[in-house]
C-alpha cells in the first residue's frame, strides 16, 4: 500500500468501534497473519516464493531425506498442495527427490546446494526485511515470549 492508502485505512480503522473483538485470541491472531503475508508479500515478491515453500527448503535443508508427508504435516499444508509447492522448487532445481529404502518406493527430499545458496539468501533478506517489519514494536524479550505464547497455541489444540 502506498502512504496515502495506508493513511486512509489507519483513518477509516481509526473511526470503528471493535467492541469484544479485542477481546478475543483468534482475532488478534488473524490480524497479525494479516499483517505477516502483507509484509511477506511486499518483501519477498523478488524470489519468487511462497511462505509454504520457504518453510519446506528450510526443513529439507535440515532433514536430508525427509518425506513430502512429513513436511506437510509439520507445516499443516494439504499434501495436494505440498505436490504443487514441491514440482515448482524441483523445477528450479532446489530441491530434488531421492530413493531413500531399500526396495526404491519411498522417495526423500534433499536440498541440492543451488537451494542451499537460494535459501541463505532468503533467509537473511528475511532477517534484515521482513523479521524487522513483524518485529518493529517488539523488544527481543517480547519477542521470545511472544514465539513461546504461540507456540503454546499450535503445539496442543
Amino acid at each position: 500500500m502506498t502512504n496515502t492508502k495506508t493513511r486512509t485505512k489507519t483513518r477509516t480503522i481509526a473511526k470503528i468501534n471493535f467492541g469484544e473483538l479485542t477481546n478475543h485470541t483468534g482475532y488478534h491472531i488473524r490480524r497479525s497473519h494479516s499483517t505477516l503475508m502483507r509484509l511477506f508479500a511486499t518483501n519477498c515478491k523478488q524470489f519468487h516464493l511462497k511462505s509454504q515453500q520457504t518453510s519446506i527448503l528450510i526443513l529439507t535443508r535440515e532433514n536430508s531425506g525427509i518425506t513430502p508427508a512429513a513436511i506437510a504435516d509439520a507445516i499443516e499444508i494439504e499434501r495436494s498442495l505440498m505436490a504443487k509447492l514441491l514440482t515448482d522448487l524441483m523445477k528450479r532445481k532446489f530441491i530434488e527427490a531421492r530413493s531413500c529404502s531399500l526396495d526404491g518406493r519411498q522417495k526423500g527430499l534433499f536440498i541440492t546446494p543451488k537451494g542451499k545458496i537460494f535459501i541463505s539468501q532468503v533467509l537473511e533478506y528475511f532477517s534484515q526485511n521482513l523479521e524487522s517489519g513483524i518485529n518493529r514494536n517488539l523488544s527481543e524479550r517480547e519477542r521470545l515470549t511472544l514465539i513461546k505464547l504461540l507456540q503454546k497455541i499450535y503445539e496442543n489444540p
